[in-house]
C-alpha cells in the first residue's frame, strides 16, 4: 500500500514537472478528496522535503533538538499552508473572472507547490541549497493550473497567479511568526 502511494505520487510529480498542462487537465477530473490528497500526495512530499532539510542541518552540525524543532515546524507549516492557500485561491477566484470551488482550489494548492517541495530537498547538501531557487517553477505550474481548475480567463491568469504568489508568501511569514514560538516552547521540554 505504501509503495502504491509512493509510485502514484512520483508519477504525478513527473507529469506535473514535464507536462503540466496535460497533468492539470487530469487533475481537473480527479475527485477533490482533501484527506486522500493530503495522505497520498502532500504528506509524502512534505515529509521528504522536511527530512532532507533535517539531514542537511545535521550535516552542518546543528543540535539535534533544533533539527527536530525545524522538522516539526516545516511539516506543520506546509500542511497548514496547503489548506490556507486553497482558501485564498478560492476566495480570489471571482476577482479574476474564475469560479469559486473549494475542492478545485484545494487541488490547485496541493499540486502547484510540487516544485517548491522538490527544490527544497537540495537542502540535504547545504552547499546545494542555493538550488532551491528552482522552486520558482511552482509559479509557472500555478499559472497553468489556475485557468484549468478555477476557470479564470487566460488573460487574467498571470495577475491571478501573481496575487496568489504574494498572498502565499505573506501567509508563510504569518504562519512562521505564529508557529515558531510554539515549536520553540515544545523543544524546551
Amino acid at each position: 500500500m505504501i509503495q502504491d502511494i509512493i509510485d502514484k505520487c512520483l508519477r504525478r510529480v513527473q507529469r506535473l514537472l514535464l507536462s503540466p498542462a496535460k497533468e492539470w487537465d487530469a487533475i481537473n477530473g480527479d475527485p477533490a478528496d482533501m484527506a486522500d490528497i493530503y495522505k497520498s500526495y502532500v504528506l509524502p512530499l512534505v515529509m521528504f522535503s522536511a527530512l532532507a532539510g533535517a539531514i542537511g542541518s545535521l550535516m552542518m552540525g546543528l543540535n539535534i533538538g533544533f533539527v527536530i524543532r525545524d522538522l516539526l515546524f516545516a511539516i506543520i507549516i506546509w500542511l497548514a499552508s496547503v489548506y490556507l492557500f486553497s482558501l485564498i485561491i478560492d476566495a480570489l477566484a471571482p476577482t479574476f473572472g474564475g469560479q469559486k470551488n473549494p475542492g478545485q482550489a484545494f487541488k490547485v494548492a496541493a499540486y502547484a507547490l510540487t516544485a517548491v517541495w522538490l527544490a527544497s530537498t537540495f537542502n540535504i547538501i547545504p552547499a546545494l541549497s542555493i538550488l532551491e531557487i528552482l522552486g520558482i517553477y511552482a509559479f509557472y505550474s500555478l499559472y497553468v493550473g489556475l485557468p484549468k481548475l478555477m476557470n479564470c480567463p487566460a488573460d487574467k491568469a498571470l495577475v491571478y497567479t501573481t496575487v496568489i504568489g504574494v498572498c502565499a508568501f505573506v501567509l508563510y511569514v504569518i504562519l512562521k511568526i505564529l508557529v515558531v514560538p510554539i515549536i520553540i516552547g515544545l523543544s524546551m521540554f
